[in-house]
């Protein structure tokens, strides 16, 4: 029987008092799968993202590698404006046009930590203002989506769509901060017969639980098959080859203490065995 999505999430909410460290586990067709926290995940911002996340924060490294010591020293470098002035000299007033400039160039989006048992974050403020905050951006440099879309500006069509893209690399950097990333692992009868990793967010929108569904469908459907071939049997495979060596005809021959077994393992009476010998190519044959 096919495993559904609808019976795996049904499972998992009968299996709560199973979960142990974090991991859940659950038997569905009399295989036993556990799913746990991926602990050797890695971090989504080594991967070919299109934004770049700057972050300063006193107590964590977060966002992508840079040399700057803080937000000002940033957006001034970064906005190509008062070259020849020290950051810590710029007034509020040169700060603000630094910002506006570099917001002219590239589309930004702000970052808001939340601290407090565990960080997450987001690109729009948290309601607490004790344990969040504004700890960064992340942005792509205009002439980077030009290039990307293949266009001379970025129209607020094209903005609209990488605003979109950004939040959704925020939205995996979060998962990843949260350790929110699972792994599953698949076992029968004490055996391990198929695991993977790298599932970043909810367990029911990660992909994970289809990849475990199509992971049991695929061993049941072989375990059925090699029921369907399985036969006890002596005998041998007849072959006959033309003049060139080509072989023209072949069967299986069986001897007398035969015994073909069905799909659900019954013996086939014997004035089946033709259909049998028939349908079974000998190659597929498979003895126990």
């Amino acid at each position: 029987m096919c495993v559904t999505k609808e019976q795996i999430i049904d499972i998992i909410d009968e299996a709560v008092d199973n979960i142990i460290d974090n991991s859940i586990y659950f038997t569905v067709n009399d295989y036993d799968v556990v799913i746990e926290q991926d602990l050797a995940c890695g971090n989504p911002r080594t991967w070919d993202n299109m934004g770049k996340m700057v972050c300063f924060h006193r107590n964590y490294s977060l966002g992508d590698y840079h040399d700057y010591d803080n937000y000002y020293q940033f957006i001034h470098a970064e906005s190509g404006l008062y070259e020849d002035e020290h950051t810590e000299f710029l007034t509020e007033e040169q700060i603000k046009e630094c910002e506006e400039e570099f917001e002219k160039n590239n589309v930004v989006l702000p970052l808001y930590l939340y601290d407090h048992s565990g960080l997450t974050m987001r690109t729009a403020p948290f309601s607490c203002p004790w344990d969040s905050g504004q700890v960064g951006i992340i942005y792509v440099e205009n002439d980077v989506v030009c290039k990307t879309y293949g266009v001379d500006e970025v129209t607020p069509e094209i903005r609209k769509k990488v605003v979109e893209i950004l939040d959704a690399e925020v939205k995996i950097y979060d998962t990843y901060l949260r350790g929110d990333v699972f792994c599953y692992q698949i076992g029968k009868n004490g055996k391990h017969i198929d695991g993977c990793c790298g599932y970043y967010g909810d367990i029911e929108e990660s992909g994970i639980l289809d990849a475990i569904i199509d992971a049991i469908n695929n061993f049941s459907e072989k375990e059925e098959d090699q029921k369907k071939y399985q036969k006890i049997t002596s005998g041998y495979v007849r072959q006959v080859f033309d003049e060139k060596g080509n072989l023209v005809e072949q069967e299986f021959v069986a001897g007398d203490d035969v015994e073909w077994l069905d799909e659900c393992n019954n013996p086939v009476a014997d004035e089946e065995e033709n259909l049998v010998l028939d349908f079974y190519h000998p190659f597929d044959m498979r003895q126990s």
